[in-house]
């Protein structure tokens, strides 16, 4: 996902679905104390309609993307999270926005452990005027050259196609998709609520998922602000970190707060619903990236918090994860697994300029074999698997004029899934006519446009996409 300037939002898409897929399991684990011990009932089926499946069930949709929730270890933790925070009290009138907003810092402030050193006020905002401020925001800290090196990375990786505007579809999901967000740098914290009068079901959430925002930057230090290299995955993996912790608040929030009826229905949110059809026409990367936070973040904290309390939470706050596959798989935080340095030093010739050098992370991986040329329908078997294999990389960029080339280089888990075949089936997927096998002679070119080669060795690999034919050969000259 491209980089911006960290503002931490509840993207509506997830904070609803966060609620959606466990609706039922959380009203038990209102209800039933000893499901922290038991396990939950088995979960009951719901004729609700999904507002994120987009006309099919099938692998390819955006409900599909949140599989991978854990559903009995979340009802688990927002039980626990609810049977410590005792008896809230009473619910306010939803037609009081201080009464509401003053409950519910509370209600977080109870949940999470901490205390506000300083009072929130936040801001509820029409439609207009929240996405005039979002526009506004990501026309600033996506300029365009950034976004033109995002766009020849996603290019090259097939990511996307040709004709994508990314810069301008960036800046269309950060209006589209936020239901709220809190600024640190500001302390601004603002709420969609086109809705006038009483503060609905999905307001509150949102405003729980904000708060606890809030609450966490004015107690502890939130994991930016590195001035060391270059490093979106690390980058990624501690949003995951904040957003995860925000969302599993927001989560416990509902179950204590919520009825199971407006649980439900949260989906029958019209800007849920546009949010929705929004999202799904976005390429898979851009998805992914998005929701990740989210998703992975929570199941991430979740493991955190049934491990150690919020003790265990609060310490990834200082020494955050330090790659996503420490996130989908905490273990690997938890035993402080060490990330490989890889090489990606190749030779291009004459006219080509490093503008980039970054980190390449397992969440990369992951939606490259979700979705080879962005299909999703050509998903590679146990891409979960292969991406899993990933224990260090690195993707640099070099440009000459209109052409670029990346070169990335991975570290693979020894005696695991094999990466290099699992490279070599997305570039078979994505790129029509690339054949398997040892460099130079088997590499490829599609169409004549872009030309990628793929040299394997026992635990580290080298892929190379150059829009420029000799210029790939070159890198794999002897």
């Amino acid at each position: 996902m491209p980089s911006q300037r960290v503002i931490t939002v509840a993207a509506i898409i997830a904070v609803l679905a966060m609620v959606l897929a466990t609706g039922g399991l959380l009203l038990a684990a209102r209800s039933s104390p000893e499901l922290q011990r038991t396990g939950p009932a088995p979960r009951p089926t719901s004729t609700v309609p999904d507002p994120f499946a987009t006309g099919s069930a099938a692998p390819g949709s955006v409900s599909d993307l949140f599989s991978g929730i854990d559903q009995i270890a979340l009802a688990q933790c927002a039980a626990e999270i609810v049977a410590a925070g005792g008896d809230l009290g009473p619910a306010p009138d939803a037609t009081d926005a201080d009464a509401v907003v003053a409950a519910t810092a509370r209600d977080v402030l109870t949940m999470r452990g901490l205390s506000f050193t300083e009072d929130v006020t936040p801001e509820f905002l029409a439609n207009d005027e929240i996405n005039a401020r979002l526009a506004a925001d990501a026309e600033e800290s996506y300029p365009p050259e950034d976004a033109d090196l995002d766009q020849r990375t996603l290019r090259s990786l097939f990511a996307i196609g040709d004709d994508v505007d990314l810069r301008q579809l960036v800046i269309d999901l950060q209006v589209g998709q936020v239901a709220g967000y809190y600024d640190p740098e500001t302390a601004e914290l603002v709420v969609r609520s086109p809705g006038g009068g009483a503060i609905s079901a999905t307001d509150r959430v949102t405003l729980a998922h904000e708060l606890e925002h809030a609450l966490v930057d004015q107690t502890l230090p939130l994991p930016f602000g590195d001035d060391g290299p270059q490093d979106a995955d690390g980058a990624t993996a501690a949003l995951a970190v904040i957003e995860g912790d925000a969302t599993l608040v927001m989560t416990a929030w509902a179950t204590s707060r919520l009825s199971l009826v407006e649980q439900l229905f949260l989906g029958a949110d019209p800007d849920a619903a546009a949010a929705a059809e929004q999202l799904a026409t976005a390429p898979h990367v851009l998805q992914r990236g998005l929701l990740f936070p989210y998703e992975a973040g929570l199941g991430f904290i979740c493991e955190l918090y049934r491990t150690g309390g919020w003790d265990a939470v609060n310490a990834a706050y200082a020494s955050p994860p330090p790659s996503t596959a420490h996130v989908m798989e905490p273990a690997r935080h938890l035993d402080a697994e060490p990330i490989v340095a890889v090489d990606t030093s190749v030779t291009l010739g004459d006219g080509w300029d490093l503008v980039r050098e970054d980190t390449f992370g397992m969440l990369d991986l992951l939606i490259l074999f979700e979705a080879p040329g962005d299909d999703r329908s050509a998903a590679l078997r146990d891409a979960r698997d292969l991406a899993a294999e990933w224990t260090g990389g690195e993707i640099d960029l070099h440009v000459r004029g209109a052409d670029s080339t990346i070169v990335v280089a991975l570290a693979e888990r020894p005696g695991g899934a094999d990466l290099c075949l699992g490279l070599r089936s997305w570039l078979e997927a994505a790129m029509p006519g690339f054949q398997g096998g040892t460099l130079p002679s088997s590499a490829t070119t599609l169409d004549g446009r872009r030309h990628a080669g793929l040299r394997c060795g026992d635990d580290q690999h080298l892929l190379v996409i150059s829009d420029d034919a000799g210029t790939r050969d070159l890198a794999f000259a002897p």
